[in-house]
């Protein structure tokens, strides 16, 4: 397969049909080094492909990948959309450096945060933008931010009922060869806050970005996982 991109957790290879997604074991966050394990590539690539099959179960819209090893997942090959859908349930990250908000602030009802994706950042983008530069249809927005809202709050009530507070995670969309929006790319802790409904205890990478501590933070995302799928 040809090698199409790398980003931070994972390697991409395309063969026309397919598109295979290889996790890496890297750590990565603006306040600590980055660090490699290979525990990582594999909690994230089980996660991803176990949260696919969730979702699918509540969201036929949604296509479970196939997991060919412990750290490497092969999906259907789709155009990506160059944007980044953020459903914000509680404020935190950018949200609070940004418009004031006091972390963990909770709101009155999820926010759909689009940013658009650069080789040198991720910019926050409006509707009117995304149209008139020709990245969607009216039509495919409003199809794109539906889906995003189905899975998000499919996933916010399936995580309070297992005692877990979603506070936010980020998703990635395509255009499949029927011209379709789908769900395509990484979903995992490592792109997610997820807390305890009780204690507030971190199952994400908050923990690495307050410790450093990469052994913490594999407890957290076992602890998460375990809690989520049992």
């Amino acid at each position: 397969m040809k090698k199409i991109g790398e980003g931070k957790s994972k390697l991409l290879f395309e063969d026309g049909q397919s598109v295979v997604m290889e996790f890496k074991g890297d750590v990565r966050c603006s306040t600590q080094e980055v660090l490699y394990d290979l525990r990582i590539a594999k909690i994230r690539a089980l996660f991803t492909y176990e949260i696919y099959k969730l979702i699918s179960q509540n969201i036929p819209e949604v296509l479970v990948p196939e997991m060919i090893d412990e750290k490497t997942l092969k999906m259907e090959s789709a155009t990506p959309i160059p944007l980044e859908w953020i459903p914000r349930f509680v404020a935190a990250g950018s949200v609070v450096k940004r418009f004031g908000f006091e972390e963990g602030y909770i709101f009155s009802d999820m926010i759909l945060k689009i940013d658009y994706k650069t080789d040198v950042d991720d910019y926050l983008i409006t509707d009117e933008l995304i149209v008139e530069k020709g990245i969607l249809s009216p039509r495919e927005l409003c199809e794109a931010k539906e889906l995003c809202k189905k899975i998000a709050n499919f996933l916010n009530l399936y995580f309070r009922e297992k005692g877990l507070v979603l506070w936010d995670f980020k998703m990635e969309l395509a255009k499949n060869k029927d011209g379709k929006i789908v769900l395509i790319d990484e979903i995992s802790l490592d792109g997610m806050r997820l807390k305890d409904l009780l204690t507030g205890e971190s199952f994400d990478k908050d923990v690495y970005r307050r410790t450093g501590d990469v052994e913490l933070l594999i407890r957290a995302y076992e602890i998460g996982y375990q809690r989520i799928f049992g």
